[in-house]
């Protein structure tokens, strides 16, 4: 994602939703940026980003949304094992992106 919700001049809505997010009944909350709206999905009990979703064009839903699957764990980052994008205006399947996890070479030990 090109920002963080800490970043300076960051605003979260101050009102949440609950949708259904396959299955689970996730929050959602809305952060409008200088280009884009963003809303992030999040588990209710974990506060783990599920999904997240951005509007172009808000009022004709043009825009994508992303779903995140599984997590490897990098150093001391959580990132998603995959992405997966569709459309939001005819939720038309994008692709999806997956991290490989390889060994770093230069960390083995030698006997």
């Amino acid at each position: 994602m090109p920002m963080k919700l800490k970043d300076k001049g960051t605003e979260i809505d101050r009102e949440y939703k609950v949708e259904d997010l396959n299955g689970i009944e996730a929050f959602v909350v809305r952060v409008p940026y200088e280009k884009d709206i963003w809303y992030f999905y999040l588990h209710p009990e974990t506060y783990a980003l599920l999904a997240y979703k951005f509007y172009k064009d808000e009022e004709n839903k043009i825009g994508e949304m992303i779903y995140l699957k599984e997590e490897v764990i990098v150093g001391e980052m959580k990132i998603p094992a995959e992405r997966s994008w569709y459309r939001t205006e005819n939720d038309e399947f994008l692709g999806t992106d997956f991290l490989l996890k390889t060994e770093d070479p230069s960390r083995k030990t030698q006997d």
